[in-house]
């Protein structure tokens, strides 16, 4: 197949009216929805990123091996990312968080009420 010298030069078509979708911060801003979700999304960010800091900075305080109790808690989060993710297929976003923030405010309160380990209070 052989193009022509006219049809090579063609330039291809260009659509007649591009669509600008660019909002600026303040505009999505202005939406209530919008301002809540932003939010709930730091305050989750920002308590999980703690929780996960706060974790690692107590494990030398848990009595044993520090070696082990890194590895334990290594082991532990390898396994929970992929629990996280199965909770969050099957239950969706907004159930599969809730869930989630009611097994560890459980967990939180049997922690707690613990008085084996009172080191970890």
């Amino acid at each position: 197949m052989s193009f022509t010298e006219e049809e090579e030069e063609k330039p291809l078509a260009k659509p007649e009216k591009e669509i600008e979708t660019k909002e600026d911060f303040f505009t999505v801003m202005q939406d209530r929805t919008n301002v809540l979700n932003l939010a709930i999304l730091v305050i989750t960010w920002a308590s999980s990123a703690f929780g996960s800091y706060l974790i690692n900075f107590e494990l030398k305080y848990i009595p044993g091996s520090l070696y082990e109790n890194v590895l334990m808690a290594a082991c532990a989060e390898c396994l929970a990312k992929p629990c996280g993710f199965a909770l969050l297929s099957v239950f969706g976003l907004k159930k599969g968080f809730l869930l989630a923030y009611g097994i560890v405010c459980i967990g939180a309160v049997l922690l707690t009420m613990s008085t084996t380990t009172p080191e970890l209070l």
